[in-house]
């Protein structure tokens, strides 16, 4: 039988993106042949409303000046 891990995420979102990284790493360290399927959930719906981009600028600058202060 097929296993399907099945993940609900704000695909936008760094951090989201860095856990569906090393969950892919994770399983094929494992040589698990799971299908990873992931479904966009933004958080803009678990709000009710849009993020406040001034809020999510701070945050992108400070991700990018710990991982990547090169870009």
């Amino acid at each position: 039988m097929a296993r399907r891990i099945d993940c609900w995420a704000d695909v936008c979102c760094p951090f989201t993106y860095v856990g569906l990284v090393r969950l892919l790493a994770a399983r094929d360290e494992r040589g698990s042949d799971a299908s990873i399927v992931v479904h966009a959930w933004p958080l803009e719906l678990v709000n009710d409303r849009p993020l406040d981009p001034h809020h999510v600028g701070r945050e992108i600058e400070a991700i990018v000046a710990s991982v990547a202060p090169d870009l």
